[in-house]
């Protein structure tokens, strides 16, 4: 079996941020190094709990794909969209020699169950405490019961909210969660578990969209709004929500890319309080921000980390700003 810690893979720098790659069994438990022993980081910060929050160069989100009541994973087992690809997290339907039953997870498979527990009664206050948005109807899927109706919302699909982390477990690591709501993709047929290609439905180019929308908003929400100096991310949408593992990774390069070459503002209102719906639309920004931020990308294995870094030189050759290998 091998170590639970997180294994440096790749990096480059695009414009005043740096792109990692990073494998690991478990973003939650085994996440990259903490900012005083991260390799990429110049200053020798301590870890984000014993941090002030306003110094944003100590300061770490992590973000989770969640669903739009922001309840976590309610359920003792839920059902998968589709199959996911066997080197997603969510790949078995067994669990510590538990079967949850074909087709199944049980929270723990999941991100969000792993923080939901972790983080326990006190993030779920949080949460509760967010604004209910009385006309977006819910769309389901992720761990909660029932589908349709309005006044429950917290959190469209394609948005990002945040709170503080609580929990020993995740304060050792993390400061703030941001917490979004990737689309549900209809069943696909998985031609196989190791190759990138998949059949793919109708509905996937606006799934796409909405998922690009999750990783900008997140992004924008954690680092220019908040102040995050990193952002530490698992490959949003391809576990219980199902997209295909290569939209899943075609779009996190395409959109963190994206973000990256043009990340020289920050936002007017910088220094909101950190526990709000956020679309990216709503803010005005200058260019006054000097970034110097790190995104984690953390995936469960070297094949994956590998199509990653395929998806994300290419995403990032047309990008006509000073980028730079930072192991050169």
């Amino acid at each position: 079996m091998s170590a639970r810690v997180a294994k440096y893979i790749w990096s480059l720098k695009v414009n005043k941020t740096t792109i990692a790659i990073y494998t690991s069994p478990c973003i939650v438990s085994a996440p990259p190094p903490p900012p005083g022993n991260n390799p990429l980081l110049k200053s020798n910060a301590p870890s984000p709990s014993a941090t002030n929050p306003q110094d944003r160069s100590r300061s770490r989100s992590l973000l989770v794909p969640a669903n739009e009541e922001l309840v976590g994973t309610i359920l003792p087992y839920f059902p998968m969209s589709s199959p996911p690809p066997t080197s997603d997290l969510g790949s078995m339907s067994n669990w510590g020699g538990m079967e949850a039953g074909s087709g199944m997870f049980y929270p723990e498979q999941t991100v969000d169950g792993v923080v939901s527990r972790i983080g326990g009664p006190a993030l779920r206050k949080l949460c509760r405490e967010l604004p209910v948005l009385p006309h977006i109807e819910r769309v389901g899927g992720g761990g909660v019961p029932t589908t349709g109706g309005c006044g429950m919302v917290r959190c469209p699909v394609g948005q990002a909210v945040i709170t503080r982390a609580c929990g020993d477990g995740l304060l050792q690591y993390f400061h703030t969660i941001v917490h979004t709501v990737p689309p549900l993709f209809l069943p696909h047929r998985h031609p196989s578990s190791s190759s990138s290609s998949s059949s793919h439905n109708d509905n996937d180019n606006d799934n796409a969209d909405l998922l690009h929308s999750c990783w900008i908003n997140s992004l924008h929400l954690a680092i220019v709004t908040t102040g995050s100096s990193i952002v530490t991310a698992p490959l949003i949408g391809a576990g219980a929500r199902g997209a295909p593992l290569d939209i899943a990774i075609s779009t996190a390069a395409a959109a963190v890319s994206q973000f990256s070459a043009t990340n020289n503002a920050t936002c007017t209102n910088n220094h909101q309080q950190a526990n709000h719906y956020h679309d990216n639309d709503d803010y005005d920004c200058d260019d006054n921000y000097d970034a110097g931020t790190i995104i984690e990308l953390v995936v469960r294995n070297d094949h994956d980390a590998q199509q990653l870094i395929d998806a994300m030189e290419n995403a990032i050759d047309g990008i006509s700003i000073p980028k730079k290998h930072t192991n050169d």
